[in-house]
């Protein structure tokens, strides 16, 4: 997962709820809109549940590695 492509879906994301919301939009525009931004929620939801995985696998080696919770008595 890109950051600037995870942030460039975002920024779109909030664009299309501006837009959704102020109420300026033909019927059609606005279904539109809603549409792809329920695709780029479905995307994002994705990347941040794949971000998640890899945090949750990390942390588990670390722990196995290092014990966290581990009084150091040095």
């Amino acid at each position: 997962m890109s950051q600037k492509n995870f942030e460039r879906k975002m920024n779109r994301l909030e664009e299309i709820v501006e837009a959704i919301n102020a109420g300026d939009l033909a019927l059609e525009e606005a279904l539109a809109r809603f549409e792809e931004g329920v695709g780029l929620i479905r995307e994002l939801s994705t990347e941040l549940t794949e971000a998640r995985g890899k945090i949750t696998k990390f942390v588990e080696t670390l722990n196995r590695e290092v014990p966290l919770d581990v009084p150091d008595n040095s």
